[in-house]
């Protein structure tokens, strides 16, 4: 308990140092999140029951055990430490609302718990729009704000790779960003925990020469960063004796 107390404070401190941080314990603060969220989701789902409170402790007792805490809620009285999330929230093709939603609801239940050594997570949520000018502004408000500790789980669908210059020169760490191209996955500010649907789509390559295809097409939403799959997958395709015939790009629509 005391050493996860301490991890998550240094991040904290960390990124209040703005030019001399560095993303690993920021990992920490997300992976704490993440983990409230779903015992939150876990606890919720079973409230309506006769045996809510009991789902709730038994949660809670879980989350204790795995290095977790329960100190109450935050307190408003200590700095809070901020991070921001860019994302398509409201944009043809891909809107992400309920993502933005779900990262809301993982800090709420972070901050009940006591938040960061009792500061509470302060999330701004950019809206990018799937705009590529619109995305860059976003990434270059939370480049130049210092009092932003870090990105938190972003999708950049347009000029991802811009976005990282501007991170990488400020020492701005991306955590459990969902990343599309190599620039950012290999970003020393990206951490992380998946590759997202790029990552999907070359774990899906070795799956289907398994059963035998050998010529395939990908469909993508149409993006500015569509073309780059096929330069990234090639080596994997190539060594599989395999052909990536067609990228074809689905266009938004409006809903």
């Amino acid at each position: 308990m005391e050493s996860c107390f301490s991890t998550i404070e240094a991040a904290a401190s960390r990124g209040r140092q703005r030019r001399g941080r560095t993303g690993a314990g920021l990992i920490a603060v997300a992976a704490v999140v993440a983990l409230l969220g779903a015992a939150c989701s876990s606890s919720s789902s079973e409230g309506g029951s006769p045996s809510g409170t009991a789902s709730t402790e038994s949660a809670n007792a879980e989350f204790v055990s795995l290095g977790g805490w329960n100190d109450g809620a935050c307190s408003d009285a200590k700095p809070k430490v901020k991070v921001e999330l860019t994302a398509p929230i409201e944009a043809p093709g891909t809107s992400l609302g309920d993502y933005a939603d779900g990262a809301n609801a993982g800090v709420e239940a972070f901050n009940q718990r006591g938040g960061i050594n009792g500061g509470c997570l302060d999330l701004t949520v950019c809206d990018s729009k799937g705009d590529g000018p619109t995305e860059l502004a976003c990434a270059r408000n939370a480049a130049d704000d210092t009092s932003v500790v870090a990105g938190l789980a972003s999708t950049f669908t347009s000029v991802e790779s811009d976005a990282y210059q501007l991170f990488e020169a400020a020492g701005l760490s991306q955590v459990g960003a969902q990343v599309t191209l190599p620039s950012a996955w290999n970003s020393p500010v990206s951490f992380e925990f998946t590759m997202g649907g790029s990552g999907t789509l070359l774990a899906d390559i070795p799956a289907l020469d398994k059963v035998g295809v050998k010529k395939f097409d990908v469909f993508v939403p149409q993006s500015g960063q569509s073309g780059a799959l096929r330069s990234f997958a090639q080596p994997m395709i190539d060594a599989l004796g395999m052909e990536l015939v067609n990228i074809i790009e689905i266009p938004p629509t409006q809903r």
